[in-house]
């Protein structure tokens, strides 16, 4: 399929759009590249690319990795101009986001280390323990560097079983 360079950029900002979260590069090739029959692999990067600079798309942290976001600029820009790409790809998109979606949330117990920023210079973790696709239990901390925080994240995933443990105890003694 043939599409102008300005049509690739709306579908960058509607695959943003419709994910509802930060996108990480991975995730964003995965939904957008040649195996959905949408566009090529250096087309997307390219039109990503333009984004970022362009103030419609900035690069942010999300559960510790960096993604993509679309930014107000974005989303008004596509709000104006969104329908300038065939219905076709935005089903296309719509599909591939939904059977990421399911497999991300198909794991009922997960364990989930986001690491936020606070300030421009100061980061926060947020942690999550789930069950049965509930929170059994919620942390945030204030940690200052990022990548202090980043190694608190990592350590709460892989302590996330001992942590809670003796979060009981402590809280509810014998």
């Amino acid at each position: 399929m043939f599409l102008e360079k300005e049509e690739m950029k709306f579908i960058v900002l509607y695959a943003l759009k419709q994910y509802k979260a930060p996108m990480t590069s991975e995730t964003f090739y995965d939904i957008i590249t040649w195996d959905k029959d949408i566009m090529g692999f250096f087309d997307a990067a390219a039109a990503l690319s333009e984004l970022d600079t362009g103030d419609y798309v900035e690069k942010t942290f999300y559960r510790n990795e960096e993604c993509y976001a679309l930014t107000e600029n974005g989303a008004k820009a596509l709000e104006l101009f969104g329908e300038k790409f065939p219905k076709s790809i935005q089903n296309k998109i719509d599909d591939a986001i939904g059977k990421l979606r399911y497999d991300t949330l198909s794991d009922p117990n997960a364990v989930y280390a986001e690491v936020l920023p606070v300030t421009h210079k100061e980061y926060g973790v947020k942690l999550s323990i789930m069950d049965d696709h509930k929170p059994l239990m919620e942390l945030s901390l204030r940690i200052g560097d990022r990548k202090v925080a980043e190694d608190v994240a990592e350590s709460f995933k892989e302590n996330s079983d001992k942590i809670y443990e003796e979060i009981l105890k402590i809280c509810m003694p014998e």
